[in-house]
C-alpha cells in the first residue's frame, strides 16, 4: 500500500492504517484497534459509537479516561446510549447482580458493594467479590453469606468470623449501643454485638465508667443495673451469702453485699469461706462460728441457741440481751486456738468478782465449775475441770450445754443468769 494509505485512518478510530497492519487489527473496523496506539484524532462518527456496548459512547469514554473497548470500564453515571444485550446480561462488578438488573435497581453495575441483596444470585458472585468486605465489619462477603448475615450491614455479623481488618467507620461505630465503640470493645475483649458481655445487667460502657470489669459477672455496681441480667447471673451467688442473685433481686437485697440478705431464703450449705469469716450481726462472733458445720468445717445448717426462731448468725449476741447489771453472755464458743471465741465470754463479769459459774451437759452432768469466773485467766475453754463422770482436761464434744451464773452485784444483791451454751469446734 501507498504511504498515503498507511498514514491514513480509514475507520476513523484514531489509529493509522499502517499501525493497524502492524497490530493485526482491521483498519476498516472502527471498533478493532489497540487503544494505546491511537495517535490521530478519531472521527466524529467514531466518537458517537459505543464499541464495547457498555452504554457510554467512545467519545465520552475518552473524556472519562475509561477504555472504550472494555465493557466493564465505564463511569455508570455517564451512560448516554443504550447498552448492548451482552452488557445487560453481564455482571461487571461480580456482585451476583446482572448489569441490566442494576440499571433497573438504580445501583452501580461497576461497584461490587452497591447492589440490592434481593436481586443477588450468590451462585454467580466472583472470587474477588467473595474476598471483599463490603460493609467493613471485618468479615468477608463470602463468610457473611455462609453465616447468613448481611454483607452490606456492618452491625450484622458473627464476631468469630472476623478475619480481615475492620474499617475505621466500623471501629468508630457502636453496634450494640452500650456506650463503647466497636474498636474499644475489641481492645478490651468485650463483645461489640452484646451490650452486656458478662450478663450482670450492667451495660459494658457503664461498667467502664464505674471502674468495674465488664468481663467479670460478679464485678458490678448494683445501682447501674439497667438491663435484664442473664440466667447464668441469676443462678450465681456473687456475694457468697447463700442466696442466689436472682432471689436477692426479688427480695430487694444487694447481691454484692454478703451481709444483706433474707435468711429465710438462705441456703446455708452454699455459703463461702469468705462469708463464714465475716460477722454480719456485729456480735463479735464470726458467721462461721454461729452456724452448724461438719467435721470438715463445711456448713450444714443453722443454729438457734436461744430457740427464738432467729438464727444466731443474724441475731446479735445470739439472743442473750444485757442484764440489768450490764452483763452480756456470748453463748457460743469455738475453742480451736484461733484466738477468736476460744473462751466462754461474759462481758463485764470482771466487775463482779463474787461469782460462781457451773456448766452442765445435756444429761445434767456438771462438766465445769469455777469461782470468781472472769478474774485473771479464769475462763472456760471447752475443757472439763474434773468431776465424777468427766475426766479433768477432757475436751468436751460439740453440742449444747447449760450454764448457771450466780453473782453478787454492786448493791450486794444475789443474782442469777442461766441459759444454753453451744460448743463448736471448727
Amino acid at each position: 500500500p501507498s504511504q498515503q494509505w498507511l498514514d491514513g485512518d480509514c475507520d476513523g478510530d484514531g489509529v493509522t492504517n499502517g499501525q493497524e497492519v502492524i497490530d493485526g487489527t482491521d483498519p476498516t473496523n472502527p471498533c478493532d484497534f489497540v487503544l494505546a496506539n491511537q495517535t490521530v484524532t478519531p472521527s466524529a462518527e467514531w466518537l458517537e459509537l459505543d464499541c464495547d456496548g457498555d452504554g457510554v459512547s467512545n467519545g465520552q469514554e475518552i473524556n472519562d479516561g475509561t477504555d472504550p473497548l472494555d465493557e466493564c470500564d465505564l463511569m455508570f453515571e455517564n451512560q448516554d446510549v443504550p447498552p448492548s444485550e451482552e452488557w445487560l446480561e453481564g455482571d461487571c462488578d461480580g456482585d451476583g447482580v446482572l448489569n441490566g438488573q442494576e440499571v433497573i435497581d438504580g445501583t452501580d453495575p461497576v461497584d461490587p458493594c452497591d447492589y440490592k441483596p434481593i436481586s443477588q444470585d450468590i451462585t454467580i458472585t466472583s472470587e474477588e467479590w467473595d474476598n471483599l468486605d463490603c460493609d467493613g465489619d471485618g468479615v468477608t462477603n463470602k463468610d457473611e453469606i455462609l453465616d447468613g448475615t448481611n454483607p452490606l450491614n456492618f452491625c450484622d455479623f458473627i464476631l468469630e468470623s472476623q478475619t480481615v481488618e475492620p474499617s475505621q467507620e466500623w471501629l468508630d461505630a457502636d453496634c450494640d449501643n452500650d456506650g463503647l465503640s466497636n474498636g474499644d470493645e475489641i481492645a478490651i475483649g468485650t463483645d461489640p454485638l452484646n451490650e452486656d458481655t458478662d450478663g450482670d445487667g450492667v451495660l459494658d460502657g457503664d461498667e467502664t465508667n464505674d471502674g468495674t470489669d465488664p468481663l467479670d459477672i460478679c464485678d458490678f455496681v448494683t445501682s447501674s443495673q439497667t438491663v435484664p441480667p442473664s440466667t447464668e447471673w441469676e443462678e450465681l451467688d456473687c456475694d457468697g451469702d447463700g442466696v442466689l442473685n436472682g432471689q436477692e433481686i426479688i427480695d430487694g437485697t444487694d447481691p454484692t453485699d454478703p451481709c444483706d440478705f433474707l435468711w429465710e431464703n438462705q441456703d446455708i450449705t452454699i455459703v463461702t469461706e469468705e462469708w463464714m469469716a465475716l460477722d454480719c450481726d456485729d456480735d463479735g462472733i464470726s458467721n462461721g462460728d454461729e452456724i452448724v458445720t461438719d467435721e470438715n468445717g463445711d456448713p450444714i445448717g443453722i443454729q438457734d441457741a436461744n430457740d427464738n426462731g432467729i438464727p444466731d448468725h443474724v441475731e446479735p449476741n445470739n439472743g442473750n440481751p444485757a442484764s440489768e447489771d450490764n452483763l452480756d453472755v456470748f453463748d457460743i464458743i469455738t475453742p480451736n486456738g484461733d484466738g477468736l471465741n476460744d473462751v466462754f465470754t461474759i462481758r463485764n463479769i470482771e466487775n463482779y468478782p463474787n461469782n460462781t459459774l457451773e456448766i452442765f451437759n445435756r444429761w445434767g452432768v456438771k462438766v465445769y465449775d469455777a469461782e470468781g469466773y472472769g478474774q485473771g485467766d479464769n475462763f472456760f475453754r471447752g475443757l472439763s475441770n474434773g468431776r465424777i463422770t468427766i475426766d479433768r482436761g477432757e475436751r468436751l464434744p460439740v453440742g449444747t450445754y447449760y450454764y448457771v451464773l450466780n453473782y453478787v452485784n454492786k448493791q450486794g444483791e444475789s443474782k442469777r443468769l442461766a441459759g444454753p451454751l453451744y460448743i463448736n469446734r471448727r
